[in-house]
């Protein structure tokens, strides 16, 4: 293996304070054995058959887990190959206690920020973006100390040491799932069971089913603002939305964009699910699997088609069954549905449903016989 100029610049300045120069160039010197060591000691594939091939394959094993892939598969093996480097350091008396504490460091942050990448990816994403402790190790000068010193120990056994093995090392427990993470497994569980099959895309917590004729429909799993580590909340949004084109344009339309919503919930006025750390969850899932099948689902039964939601629509604006009527008037006058609107603002059951609104159901009214 050849080192580039600035590598050597950085081991002289990790060594400027504990090493003569002659010394640095002995060590410097050692990485190009190691080329040489790899080549006899390390097979292509698996472990070597003998110590010293084994601890420079470790080395770079490690390296290339962190700098390459950022420790996302950082696993039992690098674990155990964290503590190979350690016990062979505090095993072989060649190591000074100086060496010993000053590599074994080394080793430390290697193995902690491993940790870390596997506490990691136990989090919900909302946790992961406050997540401060590093999750790699990619400082280059780490590696090559440990490659140095661990060459220096091969070339100083010439004698070749059988590999018998690894030590025996347990994977910490994961962390409990905080009730964030509890509700975002709960989500993808819903979503794989019930709405994939249906053709829904999932986006974070947001499904979504967009049709062939242009009628899209969403559900949204909106959180609570005050949600904190111990506690979260959550409710179901569903909604259909549809524009004046034949074919969506905005397909990543909003929840509170749609024309038509609502939150469906069976046999409760409260239609929020509360997790809370250290509580028995199971009776809240089941809660939620039965109304998810039962009531959410079932709401879109009503809108099988455009033409079918446009109609409800108008329905519901007649019948005075639908929320902010003048607002969801304006959206379907404004995608050209405004001539089936006309009998019903100049009805006296609108008017008088929305006496507040009067100056912009007159405009709206004299808007669209304006355009006729």
């Amino acid at each position: 293996m050849d080192i580039s100029n600035e590598r050597k610049k950085a081991l002289k300045q990790a060594y400027k304070e504990k090493a003569a120069e002659e010394e640095l160039h002995r060590r410097i010197r050692n990485l190009d054995d190691f080329r040489r060591l790899w080549k006899e000691l390390v097979p292509a594939t698996g472990p070597a058959d003998f110590l010293q091939g084994e601890l420079l394959r470790a080395v770079e094993n490690l390296r290339d887990e962190s700098c390459r892939n950022g420790n996302r598969n950082f696993g039992l093996r690098h674990l155990e190959q964290c503590r190979l480097l350690r016990d062979t350091l505090n095993n072989w008396p060649d190591f000074t206690s100086d060496a010993r504490n000053t590599y074994g460091r080394l080793i430390d942050q290697i193995e902690a920020a491993g940790l870390n990448s596997i506490e990691y990816e136990h989090l919900s994403a909302r946790e992961r973006r406050s997540y401060k402790k590093p999750t790699d190790c990619t400082d280059q000068v780490i590696y090559d100390l440990l490659l140095v010193t661990f060459t220096d120990f091969a070339l100083h056994h010439t004698e070749k040491i059988p590999f018998v093995g690894y030590p025996k090392v347990k994977l910490p427990a994961p962390p409990p799932l905080s009730p964030s993470g509890l509700m975002e497994n709960w989500v993808k569980e819903l979503f794989h069971k019930y709405c994939k099959p249906l053709g829904y895309k999932r986006d974070g917590t947001n499904f979504r089913l967009i049709q062939s004729d242009g009628l899209g429909k969403i559900i949204n799993f909106q959180r609570n603002q005050y949600n904190t580590v111990q506690s979260c909340s959550f409710t179901i949004n569903v909604g259909v939305y549809f524009e004046k084109t034949s074919a969506l344009k905005n397909l990543k339309f909003k929840e509170y964009e749609c024309l038509a919503r609502s939150r469906p919930r069976l046999f409760a006025p409260d239609p929020w699910w509360t997790i809370e750390a250290g509580k028995p969850f199971e009776a809240i899932w089941l809660d939620l699997k039965k109304n998810f099948s039962e009531a959410v689902l079932p709401w879109f039964d009503r809108f099988p088609s455009k033409q079918d939601t446009l109609e409800a629509l108008v329905e519901d604006l007649a019948q005075g069954h639908i929320s902010m009527p003048v607002y969801i008037a304006n959206r379907l006058t404004a995608y050209g549905y405004g001539l089936k609107l006309l009998p019903i603002l100049k009805s006296e059951r609108f008017l008088r449903k929305n006496p507040r609104h009067t100056q912009n159901i007159a405009q709206l009214i004299k808007q669209i016989e304006t355009d006729l």
